[in-house]
C-alpha cells in the first residue's frame, strides 16, 4: 500500500475546508469479504465518498469539483490542521442526505447512497466490522435506526427489482435475509444463473436462513 497526499476538500455551500486521505496504490492481500458485499482490506482501505460539512452541516459528494488542493500527511502531523478529516456518515445522516436530495435526481447516486447506508448499519452492529469510529450524534434510538435500516433495505429491493444479473440477485437475496424474509431469500438464490460460481456463498447464506439469522456474515 502506498498512501497518497491528503486532499483538501472545499464545502460547496459555505467554503469550509476539510481533509481527506487518498491512496496511490494498494492490494487485497489479507482481505475479508462479507455477505453484503463489503470488503475489508488492510492494504486497500476505504475512504468516505459522501460526507457532511463540519461547519455548516451540508451533505455533499467528494469529486474533482470540491478537491481544491493537496498537502502531505507529514505537514498535517507536524503543524496541525484547521481542516479536520472527513468521516463516514451515520445511518441517520445517510437518511437525511437522501431526504435533502444529495443525489440530485441521479438514480445511480441514490442507489449508491442506499447501499452505503445498508453497509454502514452493518459496520456498526455486526461486531466484526467495528473498525471505524462511529459518531453517536445521530439522535435516534437503536429501534429507530433499525426501522430506518429495514425501510432502506426495502427501497433498495424496489430499485433493484428489474436487475436479473447474478450479482444483483445475490444482493437482493441478502437484503431479504437481513429483513427476515428467509423464504424469499432462498427463492432468489435458486434463480442464480451460474450457481456453481457462487456455490460457497449460496450454501452459507442458505445455512444462515435455516438458523433464522438476519446478521451479515463473513464469507
Amino acid at each position: 500500500m502506498i498512501p497518497g497526499p491528503v486532499q483538501i476538500i472545499k464545502c460547496p455551500a459555505c467554503g469550509a475546508h476539510q481533509s481527506n486521505k487518498s491512496l496511490r496504490s494498494g492490494n487485497t492481500f489479507g482481505a475479508r469479504y462479507f455477505s453484503d458485499g463489503k470488503r475489508l482490506a488492510p492494504m486497500l482501505p476505504e475512504y468516505p465518498y459522501f460526507v457532511k460539512c463540519h461547519a455548516c452541516g451540508v451533505f455533499f459528494k467528494i469529486n474533482d469539483k470540491v478537491i481544491v488542493g493537496e498537502t502531505s500527511r507529514e505537514k498535517i502531523t507536524a503543524n496541525g490542521s484547521k481542516a479536520p478529516f472527513v468521516r463516514f456518515l451515520t445511518v441517520n445522516e445517510y437518511s437525511q442526505a437522501i431526504k435533502e436530495g444529495l443525489y440530485n435526481g441521479d438514480e445511480k447516486d441514490i442507489l449508491s447512497l442506499r447501499l452505503s447506508m445498508w453497509r454502514r448499519y452493518n459496520d456498526i452492529y455486526d461486531g466484526e466490522r467495528r473498525y471505524e469510529t462511529y459518531s453517536s450524534d445521530n439522535k435516534v434510538s437503536e429501534t429507530e435506526e433499525r426501522d430506518i435500516y429495514e425501510d432502506n433495505c426495502r427501497k433498495i429491493l424496489s430499485m433493484m427489482s428489474e436487475n436479473k444479473d447474478d450479482e444483483s440477485l445475490l444482493t437482493c437475496a441478502e437484503l431479504y435475509r437481513n429483513i427476515g424474509d428467509f423464504d424469499k431469500c432462498k427463492k432468489i438464490l435458486n434463480t442464480v444463473e451460474k450457481p456453481e460460481k457462487y456455490e460457497r456463498y449460496i450454501s452459507k447464506i442458505k445455512a444462515e436462513c435455516d438458523k433464522k439469522n438476519t446478521d451479515t456474515i463473513e464469507v
